[in-house]
């Protein structure tokens, strides 16, 4: 620690390891002449970190600061609402729309950088991307979620979000609307009107909570939006959530009824041009 010499060549080998990481998935480490052995002999260091490794680093450490910026945003707000004799809005959100503990994370997760502009450089640098200023379906999951099966619980509990096909569409004749990639039967019905998009999805909630929680969390930025935010959405979206939760093997399915989201969006943004 007195070498100032040494702290700078590690500091330096663990900027190229963070991005090397982010591009490759691992990265090599090679320092030459970081220290000596007791015989006085020159030591290089040598060393290699998976992506699973280096986030296991960091994510407890991402997860403490959550924790104390929370603290101490609902310590600070809660004294001055107890004080004007207002009731505290996000405890009172939750509580309105019932929301999970794990979904209240979310909510604190990307309100971050509304309420402290320094988390746009940690969302930023988590992602390994400087335009990525703001979280992901993917980092948000990493950072409520520290086992693959916690993720999978997660996601089940959108699935019981997903809106419920209404009455009007029961007795259409939906083979047109179904996704024949999906491994279960998924049909999805749009609709357009006043200039915006509402989709609706029939499927067996409880044999597919996982598609039918990524369709809930899809809908929920899409319903009530023009065409262009599901033209939006991004190509890898379902890979980069998929490997994040290990179930790879669903994505042809859900990359057909993104696309099939994208082809409706398109053919209702022709209609008003």
């Amino acid at each position: 620690r007195l070498n100032k010499y040494c702290l700078q060549m590690l500091k330096e080998a663990s900027e190229r390891a963070k991005i090397d990481v982010g591009r490759d998935g691992v990265a090599k480490i090679h320092v030459e002449g970081i220290c000596q052995d007791p015989t006085g002999k020159v030591m290089d260091l040598g060393a290699s970190l998976s992506e699973v490794e280096f986030n296991k680093m960091v994510m407890d450490l991402v997860q403490r600061t959550f924790k104390v910026c929370d603290e101490a945003l609902q310590s600070a707000r809660m004294t001055a609402s107890e004080q004007s004799g207002m009731r505290l809005t996000a405890p009172r959100l939750a509580a309105t729309c019932a929301l999970s503990p794990a979904e209240v994370d979310v909510l604190l997760i990307a309100l971050a950088p509304e309420l402290e502009p320094r988390y746009e450089t940690l969302y930023a640098y988590l992602q390994n991307d400087v335009t990525r200023k703001r979280p992901t379906v993917d980092l948000s999951l990493n950072l409520i979620c520290r086992t693959e099966q916690e993720k999978m619980q997660a996601l089940v509990q959108y699935s019981k979000k997903l809106e419920a096909l209404p009455d009007r569409f029961k007795d259409l004749d939906r083979g047109a609307f179904t996704v024949p990639e999906c491994q279960t039967r998924v049909d999805i019905i749009p609709e357009f009107r006043d200039g915006v998009m509402h989709f609706y999805a029939d499927l067996n909630v409880r044999q597919s909570p996982t598609i039918a929680a990524v369709l809930a969390i899809i809908f929920a930025a899409v319903n009530g939006e023009p065409p262009s935010t599901t033209l939006g959405i991004p190509n890898d979206f379902v890979s980069i959530l998929m490997e994040s939760i290990g179930l790879a093997s669903r994505e042809p399915g859900l990359t057909a009824m993104i696309a099939r989201l994208k082809r409706y969006a398109r053919e209702a943004g022709r209609q008003t041009a």
